[in-house]
């Protein structure tokens, strides 16, 4: 099941359209590092102008007697880079148009996330239609005719929703061998289960915090109150440990709006 949860990650992780939206990401990270070494190259060549003639900054010319010229360093404050401001700006803007994920730990650690949505933290084969599955099938069928894979159930993955940033990885998928069936697309209220030796229609989690793993406690829900063209509104709580035993209380929310390129998800933000 562990391996079935993995793959169907790379799954939803591998489309042409999140490579570029990761490739997209990337960009203005560096575009804000530049920027900043731009402003620090620029703070340096102005103090090395004051330092290079005794009359004017902070230099002091020195002895009368002998005529010699003493400087002092210019003191050059650290220019704050705006690398962190720019991620977090653009964090800002992927919420704003996506939705996001709220997050609240509470116990041995202490924390709250907000996440953004996007390509990465919502995908449904109920967001495709027939052509654009086929598309899907006929990158990770394999060994199947698409013809085959098309008749299969699930075709690729009824449901991964991703709460990802800022040191949380939190992910929901359900069971293995849930069908659609199992999955609607609409409202429902799910039970939380282990990865391993659940029936269908249970909801898995897999969570790390700072790239350590929580290993979740029996009990816990993931209730889904809208599920439609527009996207994903869900609730969640559940019991966790951390590496060292520590129970830690779990408790979010999810907002997402469609990101995805498919007819049905342009429908539903209302474009052509």
């Amino acid at each position: 099941m562990l391996r079935a949860h993995l793959r169907t990650l790379c799954l939803l992780t591998s489309f042409a359209a999140i490579a570029a939206c990761d490739d997209k990401k990337d960009e203005a990270k560096s575009d804000a590092k530049a920027k900043a070494d731009t402003k620090t190259g620029d703070a340096k060549a102005k103090a090395d102008a004051k330092t290079g003639d005794g009359k004017t900054g902070d230099a002091k010319t020195g002895d009368a007697k002998t005529g010699d010229t003493k400087t002092v360093d210019a003191k050059v404050e650290p220019t704050p880079s705006s690398a962190t401001d720019d991620a977090a700006a653009w964090e800002a803007e992927q919420r704003a148009k996506w939705g996001s994920c709220k997050v609240d730990l509470s116990g041995s650690i202490t924390k709250s996330f907000e996440t953004a949505g996007g390509l990465s933290a919502l995908g449904s084969d109920y967001f495709m239609n027939d052509e654009e599955l086929r598309k899907a099938v006929a990158i990770f069928s394999r060994d199947k005719s698409v013809e085959e894979a098309m008749k299969q159930d699930p075709k690729v993955y009824t449901l991964v929703v991703n709460c990802s940033g800022g040191g949380l990885n939190l992910n929901f998928l359900p069971s293995a061998d849930s069908k659609y069936a199992d999955v609607p697309f609409g409202p429902k209220k799910y039970e939380l289960a282990g990865l391993m030796g659940n029936k269908p229609g249970f909801m898995t989690v897999m969570m790390s915090v700072d790239n350590k793993m929580l290993s979740r406690e029996p009990g816990g829900h993931f209730e889904i109150t809208k599920f439609d063209k527009t996207g994903l509104v869900a609730n969640f709580a559940f019991e966790a440990k951390d590496e060292a035993g520590g129970a830690v209380d779990v408790k979010g929310t999810i907002d997402y709006r469609c990101a995805h390129d498919t007819a049905l998800c342009r429908e539903g933000r209302g474009e052509k």
